[in-house]
């Protein structure tokens, strides 16, 4: 995953869908991503912050040939956590935040495993701000989360 602050971390992700073969469907998902880091006030530290959420909404695929294409939408709910590092004393804070995700997945056209490669992004409309007690500098937290994901997915049924 990678943000607006341009630092990339590892993240997971589990997605649902309910869909038919191919036309319109229902999927959810659970996510996180690994902590990412930004100064806060030149040498005065770092502060440190990580994200995980959940999200549903609709999605459409379709096969093309031996491709099977699927798009997707989703209202998240989520959760960010921020702390300090490098601080003689560190403080952390967690806070709610909503937004969307949506993005686009390439696999296989076939039953049972197949790899998938998706790409996409997840919006937080609301304001993020990480500050330090004594230190005049505050860290506007990324308001996009863009990701690009590999692994695999399980088809029961031949969606041609």
């Amino acid at each position: 995953m990678a943000s607006a602050a341009d630092s990339w971390t590892a993240g997971g992700v589990v997605d649902v869908q309910l869909a038919h073969a191919r036309g319109f469907g229902l999927r959810g998902a659970v996510w996180a991503t690994g902590f990412r880091s930004q100064e806060l006030g030149g040498e005065s530290g770092r502060v440190r912050w990580a994200r995980w959420a959940v999200g549903v909404g609709p999605s459409y695929q379709r096969a093309a040939g031996d491709v099977l294409l699927s798009v997707f939408a989703q209202l998240a709910m989520g959760q960010i956590f921020v702390a300090g590092d490098g601080f003689d004393r560190t403080y952390s804070d967690w806070s709610a935040d909503i937004g969307a995700r949506a993005g686009i997945d390439v696999g296989l056209a076939r039953r049972g495993l197949s790899p998938v490669l998706g790409v996409g992004a997840v919006v937080w409309p609301g304001s993020q701000q990480a500050l330090a007690i004594g230190v005049p500098a505050t860290a506007e937290l990324p308001a996009v989360d863009m990701f690009v994901s590999l692994g695999l997915r399980w088809n029961p049924g031949s969606p041609r």
